[in-house]
């Protein structure tokens, strides 16, 4: 019945509908005390919106895979460094897969109660801390540490990426957008075993290694600031 209303201006109710689906905006009180310190973009020019978040893939996806492969070239200078033994070593490399499962059950509840985009930045900071007592370690337990928390971040990311671009954009895009996300695994990868050969020759290059993450978690980071929550 309210459609013959002849109050009722459907076009500017159109509007409103529009710019509230467009906002991408969700309010949460455990947030709100940070609310000064986010940058607030109005996205109305929608392929800048699709831009930013494939910009934001392609550093997702290449940051998730870095991780993945550094630890190949760097364990031959660590290994000698940190005089790990065979098992040892096999630890290092095991803790992050093992860290991922972990990020991967967290990942619900940190959506749910956080947002996907606030999940998205604690799982660069789980990164970032994880690269950096990495670099940093004297002894096999702090490169344990280190490894297991950025698996922390890989399993928060990987997951909730692709739920995150799902939600943000088009349908037209959406499928090109989370391929190119998985396209930036294999790169990172990539990037990976490039950055070894690069510090290989390198007196404690292993240390840059492990901690070259450093560059595309805190891009990331910064870049989150700049993008809205999911609707």
């Amino acid at each position: 019945s309210s459609l013959f209303n002849p109050d009722l201006n459907l076009e500017e109710e159109v509007r409103g509908l529009n710019e509230l689906g467009d906002s991408f905006k969700r309010e949460r009180s455990f947030w709100g005390k940070m609310k000064a310190l986010e940058f607030e973009v109005d996205f109305e020019n929608k392929k800048n919106m699709v831009l930013m978040l494939g910009t934001f893939a392609a550093f997702a996806g290449i940051l998730s895979g870095i991780d993945q492969s550094i630890i190949s070239g760097a364990s031959i200078g660590m290994n000698k460094m940190l005089h790990l033994s065979t098992h040892e070593a096999s630890l290092v490399s095991s803790l992050m897969p093992l860290g991922a499962v972990a990020g991967s059950i967290l990942l619900t509840p940190f959506s749910e109660y956080f947002g996907r985009k606030k999940s998205l930045a604690i799982s660069c900071v789980f990164y970032t801390v994880g690269a950096i007592v990495c670099a940093a370690a004297s002894n096999h337990h702090e490169m344990y540490a280190g490894r297991f928390l950025i698996g922390i971040g890989v399993g928060l990311e990987g997951g909730g990426i692709g739920v995150y671009i799902a939600e943000s954009v088009p349908s037209s895009v959406r499928g090109s957008l989370v391929s190119l996300y998985q396209f930036n695994i294999a790169l990172g990868e990539l990037f990976g075993y490039i950055v070894g050969v690069i510090f290989f020759d390198v007196k404690g290059g292993w240390r840059y290694m492990v901690g070259s993450s450093l560059v595309f978690s805190t891009t990331l980071f910064i870049g989150l600031l700049f993008l809205p929550e999911s609707p």
